[in-house]
């Protein structure tokens, strides 16, 4: 084998690799990685169609959640290693060869994340260099059956040479969640639950295929690098019995605690800065698209807002910003509906129809049974309150109010309050739309917006009265 192994190593030779053996042994890999995420997907789906007072349960199958998918990233790490090599395994010897192994595997992966965590704390360039040399550490005290050497040795032995190549392959796969979770905010201001279930169980493909990507760079670095590891001794060093590891793992969170504490109030208090803000706006004007709508309707990003555009099935914008209305972010939401969507005539347009808000509501809300089921178990059916029209900087808009409550045991209410707006534009309809929860002393009681919530309502106002209409 030639001495300077990073020559020898092709990320893209690996990541093709990886595909066969993953394309080869599909249905295996995805089984064992679905039953890690099967807690986590019913918890989900739970969320969707469940009562939502299942606080403890929640928490429940939450934390099982973790201890079951450490179980099958062991085992699929069992099973790519052995189909690497061209043995035959079964979904059920890769799960029985796990025992004896499992609390170390566990061990050894998390404090790989809390390492990681805390060199990305550090100033970013510690994390990277960490998280790169130790990333074949999990796999490596599963598949190594040494005595003298830890896996994090044996990572960082096999990774001596190989940083820049080891450390673009994680760079491209890492590309792969980023891409799912901004597919998933994008979407959760759609329903929120849905998107997370959605997350869970696409995540499942990403993470068989990431570990079939470790274990084959486990195997090819040290194949490329049979000298990479000193020979064993016969009289391996004796190790200190107890709980070192452990009381290490424990001190290093709570320096990762005690560091992100101290870096998050920093960073906090330097945006509430002159230059701070500064800063964040700049940031927000960057990451946040141009808001214009059909008919070159424009609006300026609200001082303070992120901005997210879904451009199918119909152009979607939320306005999103850490407004707290009962310890609830509030988002508001634009849509832009063409009339043969909402079966709608040009000639029919009159504000003042009710109908039209029944089958706007219709659209953004009882059309989507899961989402609209969800609402109903956690505050009731919600009912109009009330319907008219309003002036908003020379332009009449419908202003369209629902409202659902649910008793609160052992007294008093919960209930929501739900904000249509709409004008026609063109052949569309501009719709704004918001949320918020609040509560009741009685279920009788008429809930009349007040604090954060009536100055919510000034600002949506003004900024449905910002909107440049062309011709207006």
């Amino acid at each position: 084998m030639t001495n300077n192994a990073a020559q020898s190593i092709n990320i893209w030779t690996i990541l093709g690799q990886s595909l066969q053996l993953y394309k080869r042994n599909f249905f295996l890999f995805i089984g064992i990685v679905g039953l890690g995420y099967a807690l986590w997907v019913i918890n989900d789906l739970l969320a969707i169609l469940v009562k939502p007072h299942y606080a403890w349960s929640s928490i429940l199958l939450g934390s099982l959640g973790y201890f079951v998918m450490f179980w099958s990233s062991a085992a699929v790490v069992i099973a790519v290693s052995a189909r690497y090599s061209d043995k035959r395994v079964t979904l059920k010897e890769c799960f029985a060869g796990v025992k004896g192994n499992y609390w170390r595997f566990m061990g050894v992966s998390i404090l790989y994340v809390l390492i990681l965590g805390a060199g990305l704390l550090l100033l970013v360039i510690p994390g990277i260099c960490w998280g790169t040399i130790f990333s074949l550490a999990p796999v490596a005290v599963l598949l190594e059956k040494r005595k003298d050497m830890g896996s994090f040795k044996i990572s960082k032995a096999l990774i001596k040479g190989s940083f820049w190549r080891v450390f673009l392959l994680w760079l491209i796969i890492s590309a792969i969640p980023l891409f799912l979770y901004t597919l998933f905010f994008r979407s959760a201001s759609v329903n929120q639950s849905l998107s997370m279930l959605l997350v869970q169980i696409t995540s499942v493909f990403y993470v068989s295929f990431e570990m079939v990507v470790g274990v084959v760079l486990y195997h090819k670095v040290k194949e490329m690098k049979k000298d990479a590891l000193p020979v064993e001794s016969e009289t391996p060093a004796k190790r200190n019995k107890g709980c070192l590891g452990c009381l290490g793992a424990l001190g290093l969170l709570i320096v990762i605690i005690i560091i992100s504490s101290f870096w998050i109030s920093g960073l906090l208090k330097y945006f509430e800065t002159d230059k701070g803000a500064q800063l964040s706006e700049r940031i927000k004007k960057t990451i946040s698209p141009e808001i214009v709508f059909p008919g070159n309707v424009t609006l300026e990003r609200p001082e303070g807002y992120f901005v997210m555009k879904i451009a199918a099935p119909i152009l979607y914008y939320s306005l999103i910003r850490p407004y707290k209305v009962k310890d609830e972010t509030v988002v508001l939401n634009f849509l832009a509906y063409p009339y043969d969507d909402l079966r709608l005539e040009n000639e029919m347009i009159d504000l003042g129809d009710e109908e039209i808000a029944v089958k706007i509501r219709y659209e953004i809300f009882d059309k989507n049974d899961l989402e609209k089921k969800k609402w109903d178990i956690k505050y009731g059916p919600f009912k109009a309150r009330s319907f008219g029209t309003v002036d908003i900087n020379d332009r009449l808009w419908a202003e369209y109010t629902m409202e659902a409550k649910v008793p609160k045991s052992p007294s008093g209410a919960m209930g929501y309050l739900w904000k249509i707006y709409y004008t026609p534009v063109d052949n569309y309809m501009l719709i704004a739309h918001y949320g918020y929860p609040y509560e009741l002393r009685t279920i009788d009681e008429i809930y009349e917006p007040e604090g954060d919530a009536a100055d919510k309502e000034k600002e949506v106002i003004s900024i449905l009265g910002s909107i440049d209409f062309p011709g207006k």
